[in-house]
C-alpha cells in the first residue's frame, strides 16, 4: 500500500467524527497558518524598518557629532571637542565616537561604558576608517561587537568643504532590536488572542449553526420508525431550510410508498388467504418457508409445525433434488427470471391419508436469491367428477334412445351433440347432423300438429312429449316419440334444450292397425239389424248401435252416459209386456260367474 494512502488512512482515524470539530480543526489550521505567515511577514518588515531607522539614527548622530566637532577641531581646542562629543556619546545606542584628523591619524576616541561613564582616549590605535573612503563620503558598515546583532559603524566627514577629518560613530542596534522583539511579542500575543477569540466565536457559531443539522440527523434516523412525520424548525440557513423541505418531502413520499406497499401486501395476503389452492413457499434447499391458510387446511398442519422441513414431508414423491430438476426442466416464465413446471403427484395429510394433487412449481431467481413457489390443488373431487362424467358419457352413448342437444340461442336452433343411438335410429352420422336443425328429419312432411306443440313448449321454456313422423337418411318413415326438456343456466337463462328420441314405429303401426280394425267392427255393428249394447267392466254403458236405438226408442248414451247395468235392467223391464219373461242382464252375469 502506498505511503500516502497509509498517511491519509491514519489521518482520517485521528480526525474527530463530529462535523463541527472537523470544521473547527480545519479553520484553526488555516487560521494558525495565516497568523504564522502574517507574523513572519510582519516581523520581517518590522526588522527591516527598525534596521533602516537605526541606520538613519546612527547617521544623524554621526552628522551631529561631525557638525559639533568641526569648530573645536578647527580651533584645535581638544578640550572643547571632548566636552562636546561627551554629550553626544551619552545618547542611547552610541557605543563609541572616533575622531580622525585629515591626515588619517586617530585623534580621539570616546567609549560609552555600560555604567554610563564616558572614557576618552587620545591617539587610539584601534580606529581605522576604510582606506578607499573619499573625503566627502559617508559610509555605514555593520561591525561585530559581541552582541546579538552587529553594530553599525558610520564614518562621516567633518566639514566636507574644508576637510578637517572624520568622525566615526559605532552605534548599537540592541536597543532597537529589543524594542522590535518586544513589539513582536506583543503582536504575537494580540494575534494569538485575536485568533483564539475568533476560534471561540467560530466554535459557538458552528454549535448554533449545526444544531438544525443535528435535528435533521435525528429526524432522518427516525424516518425508519416514524414514516410520514414532518420536521418544523425556524432557525438555520437557507440550505438547512431546503434540506428540511427535502427530508419532509422524502418522509411524505416514504409514507405514501409504505402505505402502497402495505396495501399491496394486504391485498396479496388477502388473495393468499382467499385462494382455494394451497400455496407453499420454499427456499433454495426446497425447505418450507410459507403456507397459506388453504395449504394448512389441505394438509392439516400449521406453518410452525412444518417450517424448515423439506417439501418431501408433504409430497413424498418429490425430493429436494427433484424439485430443482423439475423446475429447471419447466417452461420459462416470461414475466420473471425463472421457470415453472406442472405435474400430478400424491400428497400426504398430517394423519397419513394420501390424496392426489395437481402441482405447479415455479423457480424464481430475484434479488433475494433462489427460491421456489408451489401451487397445489386437491384433485380428488375433480377426479371423481371426471370419472362420473366418463360414466355418464358412456351411459349416454350406450343408451338405446337417441339423445340430441340443441342451442336455442342460435339461429335455426342447431344441434351440437348427438349420441350413437341417434345415428343408429336416423342413419345420419354425427358430422352430418351437427350444426343442423332437428327439423331436417321431417323432410317435406311439415304439416304436423305436434310441431306446433314443440314450438310452444320451447317458447314457454317448458317440457313436451310428442310423436313425430320423421324420415331416415334412406327416406324410410319412422315414428319418433320426442321428449324435450330445457337445460337452464345457474341464473335461470335457458340456452340449450335436450331431446330424447324413441323409435315407436312398431307401436304406432299397431295402433293404426287397431284403429282400422275398430273402424271395421264399428261399421259391422252400425249396419247390423240386431241391437247391441256394450257395458264396461264398471257396468257403465259405453256403446249402443243404431238398431238398438230403433228397437227401444231410447239412446242411453245421449240421455245418460253414466247409465249403469242395473238401471238399464229396470228400464228394459218397463218395456216388456210380460215382466216374467224378461231375464235381467245383471242376474245373467251373476249366473255366468257362478
Amino acid at each position: 500500500m502506498p505511503i500516502s494512502t497509509l498517511l491519509w488512512t491514519g489521518l482520517r482515524r485521528c480526525l474527530p467524527k463530529h462535523l463541527r470539530s472537523q470544521i473547527l480543526i480545519l479553520l484553526s489550521t488555516v487560521m494558525l497558518s495565516a497568523l504564522a505567515g502574517l507574523y513572519a511577514v510582519s516581523s520581517h518588515r518590522a526588522e527591516a524598518t527598525a534596521l533602516a531607522a537605526t541606520q538613519r539614527w546612527a547617521q544623524a548622530v554621526a552628522a551631529t557629532a561631525a557638525s559639533a566637532g568641526a569648530q573645536p577641531l578647527a580651533l584645535r581646542d581638544y578640550a572643547l571637542l571632548e566636552s562636546t562629543l561627551r554629550d553626544i556619546a551619552r545618547l542611547p545606542g552610541v557605543m563609541r565616537i572616533d575622531v580622525i584628523e585629515a591626515n588619517g591619524e586617530a585623534l580621539m576616541a570616546l567609549h560609552a561604558e555600560p555604567s554610563g561613564n564616558i572614557s576618552v582616549g587620545y591617539k587610539p590605535l584601534d580606529a581605522h576608517p576604510p582606506a578607499d573612503l573619499k573625503a566627502a563620503d559617508t559610509l555605514t558598515l555593520p561591525v561585530a561587537h559581541g552582541g546579538s546583532v552587529p553594530a553599525l559603524q558610520v564614518w562621516t566627514p567633518i566639514d566636507p568643504e574644508h576637510p578637517l577629518g572624520r568622525v566615526g560613530v559605532l552605534f548599537s542596534q540592541d536597543i532597537e532590536r529589543n524594542q522590535l522583539v518586544r513589539l513582536q511579542h506583543e503582536s504575537l500575543l494580540w494575534i494569538t488572542l485575536g485568533g483564539g477569540i475568533s476560534l471561540l466565536t467560530l466554535y459557538f457559531f458552528l454549535m448554533v449553526s449545526l444544531k438544525p443539522l443535528q435535528r435533521l440527523a435525528q429526524f432522518s434516523r427516525s424516518l425508519g420508525t416514524q414514516v410520514g412525520q414532518r420536521l418544523h424548525q425556524r432557525a438555520g440557513s437557507e440550505e438547512v431550510r431546503e434540506l428540511t423541505e427535502a427530508l419532509n418531502d422524502a418522509s411524505q413520499r416514504l409514507h405514501e410508498q409504505l402505505a402502497a406497499i402495505r396495501s399491496s401486501e394486504a391485498r396479496t395476503h388477502a388473495i393468499l388467504d382467499a385462494t382455494p389452492d394451497a400455496i407453499v413457499g420454499l427456499d433454495a434447499q426446497a425447505c418450507v418457508t410459507l403456507l397459506n391458510p388453504a395449504a394448512c387446511s389441505m394438509f392439516g398442519v400449521a406453518l410452525s409445525e412444518i417450517e424448515g422441513q423439506p417439501l418431501s414431508t408433504l409430497l413424498p414423491d418429490l425430493s429436494p433434488e427433484m424439485v430443482a430438476g423439475v423446475a429447471q426442466d419447466g417452461q420459462l416464465i416470461r414475466a420473471g427470471q425463472g421457470r415453472q413446471a406442472r405435474l400430478e403427484l400424491s400428497a400426504v395429510r398430517s394423519d397419513g391419508t394420501p390424496f392426489p394433487v395437481e402441482l405447479v412449481i415455479a423457480q424464481v431467481n430475484d434479488d433475494t436469491g433462489l427460491h421456489y413457489t408451489c401451487v397445489m390443488r386437491d384433485v380428488t373431487d375433480q377426479r371423481w367428477t371426471d370419472a362420473m362424467l366418463r360414466l355418464f358419457n358412456r351411459a349416454v352413448e350406450c343408451t338405446t334412445n337417441g339423445l340430441v342437444i340443441a342451442d336455442i340461442t342460435q339461429k335455426g336452433q342447431p344441434l351440437f351433440y348427438v349420441n350413437p343411438a341417434f345415428e343408429r335410429i336416423t342413419g345420419y352420422s354425427n358430422a352430418e347432423a351437427i350444426g343442423r336443425s332437428c327439423s331436417f328429419l321431417q323432410g317435406d312432411d311439415r304439416d304436423q300438429p305436434a310441431i306446433a306443440v314443440l314450438r310452444d313448449a320451447v317458447a314457454r321454456g317448458d317440457t313436451a312429449t310428442v310423436v313425430l313422423r320423421n324420415y331416415r337418411k334412406d327416406g324410410s318413415l319412422f315414428f319418433n316419440e320426442l321428449s324435450i326438456a330445457p337445460v337452464p343456466e345457474p341464473d335461470g337463462t335457458i340456452c340449450q334444450y335436450v331431446g330424447v328420441q324413441s323409435d315407436v314405429s312398431e307401436r304406432e303401426f299397431a295402433r293404426v292397425a287397431l284403429a282400422e280394425r275398430n273402424a271395421r267392427l264399428n261399421a259391422v255393428f252400425d249396419l247390423s239389424p240386431d241391437g247391441f249394447v256394450v257395458f264396461d267392466r264398471h257396468q257403465k254403458l259405453v256403446y249402443c248401435n243404431p238398431a238398438f236405438v230403433q228397437m227401444t226408442g231410447w239412446d242411453g248414451l245421449t240421455e245418460d252416459s253414466q247409465l249403469s247395468l242395473q238401471q238399464s235392467d229396470r228400464y228394459f223391464e218397463t218395456l216388456c209386456e210380460n215382466l216374467d219373461t224378461y231375464i235381467p242382464v245383471t242376474g245373467a252375469g251373476s249366473r255366468d260367474d257362478s
